[in-house]
């Protein structure tokens, strides 16, 4: 923070992955960036978001990982949608997850 269209920074994690049955933790390493700013609809309303992309590196090649796409409202200070895509080990996609704001307001 701040944030902004343009920014890019890379950031390390550790990702619990599976080899048979073996639940396996591997550290990884993701390219981030703010990619831009848009008006995001949810069932709590529509707010201007930043875009922000997050891929770890060697997906595609072969690598192990998640992709993840945020948007991040300065209005409600929080991510108000979220999409995960998850890769295997050969880089074969595993599924995805897909979050939103559902309410948005002030607590009684």
């Amino acid at each position: 923070f701040p944030l902004f269209v343009g920014q890019k920074w890379t950031r390390e994690y550790q990702y619990r992955g599976y080899s048979g049955r073996q639940t396996v933790f591997r550290r990884r390493t993701a390219r981030q960036g703010v990619v831009g700013l848009e008006q995001i609809t949810t069932p709590a309303g529509t707010f201007r978001a930043l875009k922000i992309e997050s891929e770890p590196i060697g997906v595609g090649e072969g690598g192990e990982g998640l992709i993840l796409l945020y948007h991040y409202s300065p209005e409600t200070k929080s991510i108000v949608k979220f999409r995960m895509r998850r890769f295997g080990e050969k880089g074969n996609e595993m599924g995805q997850t897909e979050l939103e704001l559902v309410k948005f307001g002030t607590a009684p």
